[in-house]
């Protein structure tokens, strides 16, 4: 195991000697500005304290970049769900079972004194307004 460490540490400290390979992407008169250009930046940040300054984009550049992205919840009106419930009354009093219906909801009802008799009904699964 100490020579697998061994031998990996020198690679890594025999590869930190070697000369970078020339990149075909910058020519020989740019890497020099580029350097200048960094080490002025850095400087600048050390002494001043100054934030590193972005480049300034030109016209072109900025008519083809997309507009910032806005993103929003969707408005919606927010509807109240209905309680469902199920009924079922076997010859009752008729102004009890409607009073029944609305008992406990956000509904009020006023039933007639005139309204009299008995119900019998089976409703699955219904909601006051389509009762």
């Amino acid at each position: 195991m100490k020579n697998i460490l061994l031998l990996a540490l020198a690679m890594l400290l025999g590869c930190a000697g070697q000369a970078p390979v020339q990149d075909t992407l910058v020519s020989p008169q740019t890497l020099p500005a580029i350097n200048a250009a960094v080490d002025s930046q850095i400087l600048a940040s050390i002494k001043g304290g100054v934030e590193a300054v972005p480049p300034q984009q030109s016209a072109s550049v900025s008519d083809a970049l997309l507009p910032p992205l806005r993103a929003e919840m969707p408005r919606i009106g927010i509807v109240p769900v209905e309680q469902r419930f199920d009924l079922v009354v076997n010859s009752a009093p008729a102004q009890q079972v409607f009073m029944s219906i609305v008992s406990g909801t956000r509904y009020s009802l006023i039933v007639h004194p005139a309204v009299t008799g008995l119900i019998s009904v089976n409703l699955k699964d219904v909601t006051v307004p389509s009762t």
